[in-house]
């Protein structure tokens, strides 16, 4: 049975994540990355898409993009199928690349853009590989450069306004805490019943404990959701009551 078209969302903005399929490494080395980066800008030239934030870590990759032209399944799908051809072809590999189609988390408020924001650019220091400010692999260096006038295919006229300048967007993206159901002005850690409710009804829950008792696939698919969101693994053992050690152990 043919898949059905993805439904398209009235949000402006969506946070969009790729990953290799089965958890494979997307990008061996450096030219990989200036390969896909290079393929990313063509993609936002050719197709009525903004994108204000992106991030390449090992085996995935986090965008933040408005789509201006209900054209994102179109636009993702240039993008990945052109960069498994170059993959592919360059490894001397088949079959595929990335794990099924793209994931998407529609954005319906500026506070929500903006933890969005502010999660995809931390992706290097919540993973343990360097402050994100050092790192060579996001949009965070075409904020800085566009605070100097230079331009870049990334859309960071938006984010600016809303925090104020480049000194608030930096300061903005060093705080530590939590950032679902964070004060954006503060940078407040996001308390557990903000975290539990925001689930609750994400999900359609009654209770995060419910998703100790559900099967291991399950579970192990809400534990992985919730990651994504940038959900801390104490905020999650604290409100799922599941073990560190088993959130640790979900493949992201």
């Amino acid at each position: 049975m043919p898949r059905l078209p993805r439904k398209y969302s009235k949000a402006e903005f969506s946070h969009v994540m790729i990953k290799g399929n089965g958890g494979q490494i997307v990008f061996e080395d450096i030219r990989d990355k200036l390969k896909f980066i290079d393929m990313l800008a063509e993609c936002v030239e050719k197709f009525d898409v903004q994108l204000h934030a992106y991030c390449l870590m090992t085996n995935h990759v986090h965008l933040l993009v408005k789509d201006e032209g209900n054209c994102l399944s179109e636009f993702m799908h240039k993008l990945t199928a052109g960069y498994a051809a170059y993959f592919n072809f360059k490894y001397e590999r088949s079959g595929s690349l990335f794990q099924g189609r793209f994931k998407s988390e529609a954005i319906y408020d500026q506070s929500y853009y903006l933890s969005v924001l502010r999660y995809i650019h931390r992706n290097p220091d919540n993973a343990h590989i360097t402050r994100f400010d050092a790192y060579a692999w996001s949009s965070f260096d075409d904020y800085r450069e566009s605070a100097q006038g230079k331009k870049s295919f990334v859309e960071t006229g938006y984010a600016l306004e809303i925090l104020g300048g480049f000194n608030a967007f930096y300061e903005f993206l060093s705080c530590e805490d939590d950032i679902i159901g964070m004060d954006v002005d503060t940078c407040l850690r996001g308390s557990d019943e903000r975290v539990a409710q925001f689930l609750c009804n994400k999900f359609n829950l009654s209770s995060p404990t419910i998703i100790r008792e559900m099967s291991i696939k399950k579970r192990n698919d809400y534990i992985r959701e919730m990651r994504d969101l940038g959900i801390t693994v104490s905020q999650i053992e604290r409100l799922t009551g599941v073990s560190r050690t088993i959130i640790y152990k979900v493949n992201i």
